[in-house]
């Protein structure tokens, strides 16, 4: 009888839930229909008069974050449940995928004066839109393929226009086999002084056949064609330029004579006390008029923190002044905010990289990811600690405070477990709350690395020494590794906690880049010595990312700066923050950058983005020490395919949201650099020598076109890493030889082990 009343019980609750659900639909839930793309946000609580409890019937289909913000994941719908005191309501969720953009690359340079090269091109459909999409590829109009990449084999001189297509969406470039051109091309003008409204006439002269011109100005590229008429809008002085098939033209100024601009004339008072008066405009000298005092400034801000009373509104006006192609603009007025005491109070609250005085999204992200790294005055409980942090909101927000607080997490992606609450609406003279509730702690535990697998490295560098590390004028109190290697990477110096795990990471990442480089380096030395450490020095911890309990695996030592300065082994996170850190200890700008990676396989992924010579590149040290097998022993491969490399050249790499990272369009072949440098190669015997001289002879006088990367050890065996040129496939596949059969006949003769990987011949030679 027990048994069957705890049924009977069991019953009436289904039964009741049922009727709850079908009888008590209340209208303080305004929608009952929600629709997201994959990857976009929404807050239910903006539908909502009051404060409400939010649940989900399938969290595979959209995940909850910030207690009432939807997020989705994947194509689907599901219901959400939406509690008010005693009061459901549910509504529909449908997730579908964002429209489809496509872009199509080259991977090598789409210039070629050989005939039989072998061009690669790659698609890649834009983050969270459908990417099974059926890609169909054409050449000049005619449809040659359907996939994800095309080859394009140049069998005569001529412009080939490929495109690909996906879901009613085509993007298209220019291929080009054309005979070398017997003298540089250049450009012209009409000429090169106009007032705004004219036109200059630009045109290029081309010694031969075949062709594509591309324009550019100090702005990027501007347009296309062999001629093409420039109509700036603005008044100011241009550089322009041309690239014609790849190469660059002479470069033309032009002065463009019209009035100044002056705009977005605003007070800032988050720097308060400082207060400063910022505004944009053409590049001239301003007058600036407060009351009855007048000042002159070349810098497009003023600080004006003792001139005006910030308590009291008082009328500001600016105006750009004419110059040697400028006349003089309208002037444009401004009143100073009055600011209270309450205010003062939030401006006066302040953290290492600003204060609770929040003037755009940019600042919350800020200060969340701040809470999220440093748990500032955190309470600590029985299996969680919380922070909670209040902020005054000194503008208006399109998004809700909810909304913000998932955004700036997202953008973070910290490792870690976490539950998000805001309170408050995000308008201005609001306070917000943000409650962050931690389930792993801030640091990683302690780990027995005796029964990891450890590779020996393909690659042991030879590293110079005796580098001094700059210090920054800006500091920060650092405790744990995180809060050091996030701190580094916003440009401030680390002051460690004496005793610290931070002061434990700092001093070994100081020995590190003092045994590693040089003072007289130069920025692409120091990355690559960097780069190459890191890959030399790690091994990818392989059993940690096997676990299954998530819960345990990021309380490891692999997703943080221990796994790689204490234990030597750490996943991609812990070696993207090593990278980061080590190349901003080196005044080198670094950031760490997460997304996914999709090489068959669809997983999520940490790498970096480096700054030289103004320039940004993609480096990726974890997938440049991948396994390889050689001769039947494993090593790790410490390869260079993955460093210094375009956004273009990385389409396996999806960055969560692009618009975090800085873009990296620029080409650097770091293996050609390394032509001119065989002395790097260190050879030492004769048999040794010789195999590197046939080599360099196939490179520079038959068809192989090899660049030789510089790899040197000290110990029984050293690498040479050849990257395989387009010549060296076109020649390949016109006499139908395999590439491993041609190289093993260059090779056989020496008896030294090799091994292929992609397009990257590796040769093992023992001393």
């Amino acid at each position: 009888m027990k048994k069957l009343l705890v049924i009977a019980l069991s019953i009436i609750v289904v039964l009741s839930a049922a009727l709850l659900l079908s009888c008590q639909q209340d209208p303080f839930l305004s929608k009952d229909e929600f629709s997201l793309t994959v990857g976009e946000f929404v807050d239910v609580a903006e539908y909502v008069s009051g404060d409400c409890n939010v649940s989900i019937v399938d969290s595979s289909v959209v995940s909850l974050i910030s207690g009432t913000v939807l997020k989705g994941l994947k194509v689907g719908t599901t219901e959400i449940l939406v509690t008010q005191g005693l009061n459901l309501a549910t509504a529909s969720v449908t997730v579908s995928y964002a429209k489809t953009e496509l872009t199509v690359n080259c991977q090598s340079s789409p210039f070629t004066t050989v005939k039989g090269s072998v061009m690669e091109f790659y698609a890649r459909i834009a983050d969270n839109a459908d990417d099974s999409k059926e890609i169909i590829w054409k050449k000049n109009g005619a449809t040659v393929g359907v996939g994800k990449n095309y080859q394009l084999e140049v069998k005569d001189y001529g412009v080939y226009t490929i495109s690909a297509t996906a879901d009613g969406t085509t993007s298209s470039v220019t291929a080009v086999c054309y005979q070398e051109f017997s003298s540089a091309p250049t450009i012209t003008a009409s000429q090169t002084q106009i007032s705004v409204g004219s036109r200059v006439a630009f045109s290029a002269q081309v010694s031969g056949e075949h062709y594509v011109v591309e324009w550019y100005s100090q702005d990027g590229k501007i347009a296309s064609g062999e001629s093409f008429e420039f109509f700036p809008s603005s008044a100011g002085i241009y550089t322009v330029y041309a690239l014609v098939n790849g190469i660059k033209t002479n470069e033309m100024t032009v002065t463009v004579f019209g009035k100044a601009d002056l705009a977005n004339l605003r007070v800032d008072v988050d720097s308060y006390p400082s207060v400063y008066l910022k505004w944009e405009g053409s590049q001239s000298n301003y007058r600036i008029s407060i009351g009855q005092q007048t000042f002159e400034t070349d810098q497009t801000q003023f600080e004006i923190t003792n001139i005006v009373d910030l308590y009291e509104a008082t009328c500001i006006s600016v105006t750009c002044l004419a110059n040697d192609y400028l006349t003089e603009s309208d002037t444009v007025e401004v009143q100073t905010p009055v600011i209270n005491n309450e205010q003062i109070s939030y401006l006066n609250k302040k953290y290492f990289d600003g204060n609770y005085y929040l003037t755009s999204d940019q600042e919350i992200y800020d200060l969340i990811a701040y809470a999220l790294i440093f748990r500032p005055q955190a309470v600590k409980g029985s299996e969680s600690e919380v922070v909670t942090l209040s902020a005054y909101m000194g503008y208006d927000s399109h998004f809700s405070a909810a909304t913000l607080l998932s955004k700036g997490w997202s953008r973070l992606e910290q490792t870690g477990s976490y539950s998000l609450k805001a309170i408050g609406k995000a308008d201005y003279g609001n306070v917000v709350t943000f409650e962050l509730m931690f389930y792993t702690q801030g640091e990683p535990e302690q780990a027995d690395v005796s029964y990891k697998t450890s590779y020996q490295s393909l690659l042991t560098p030879s590293f110079s020494s005796g580098y001094t590390i700059s210090q920054s004028v800006a500091e920060a109190e650092v405790e744990t590794s995180d809060e050091l290697y996030f701190v580094v990477q916003k440009g401030y110096q680390p002051v460690p906690v004496q005793g610290s795990s931070a002061q434990r990471i700092y001093d070994k990442a100081t020995d590190t880049l003092s045994q590693i480089l040089a003072n007289d380096m130069n920025d692409e030395q120091k990355v690559r010595a960097i780069y190459e450490w890191v890959m030399w020095n790690t091994s990818y911890d392989y059993e940690v990312v096997a676990v299954s309990d998530v819960n345990y695996a990021v309380k490891q030592p692999a997703y943080y700066l221990e796994g790689v300065f204490d234990y030597g082994f750490a996943v991609c996170d812990g070696i993207a923050k090593a990278v980061s850190l080590l190349c901003n200890m080196a005044d080198i700008p670094c950031v760490r950058v997460v997304g996914i990676t999709d090489n068959g396989t669809v997983s999520r992924h940490a790498w970096n983005k480096v700054c030289l010579d103004g320039y940004w590149y993609v480096i990726d040290a974890t997938w440049g020490d991948s396994l390889i097998t050689i001769n039947g022993a494993t090593f790790e491969g410490a390869l260079h395919a993955y460093y210094l490399k375009a956004d273009s050249e990385m389409l396996t790499h999806k960055e969560n949201d692009s618009s975090l990272y800085p873009k990296a369009n620029h080409i650097y072949d770091w293996y050609d650099s390394r032509c001119d440098e065989n002395a790097t190669l260190h050879v030492k015997d004769s048999s040794v020598y010789e195999l590197a001289n046939s080599i360099e002879y196939g490179a520079k006088n038959a068809f192989y076109d090899f660049s030789i990367g510089d790899s040197v050890i000290e110990r029984e065996f050293y690498v040479i890493e050849i990257r395989l040129s387009q010549k060296a496939k076109a020649y390949f596949r016109a006499n139908t030889i395999y590439i491993n059969a041609a190289i093993t006949e260059v090779l056989v003769a020496q008896a030294v082990p090799w091994a292929i990987v992609g397009d990257y011949l590796l040769v093992m030679l023992y001393r």
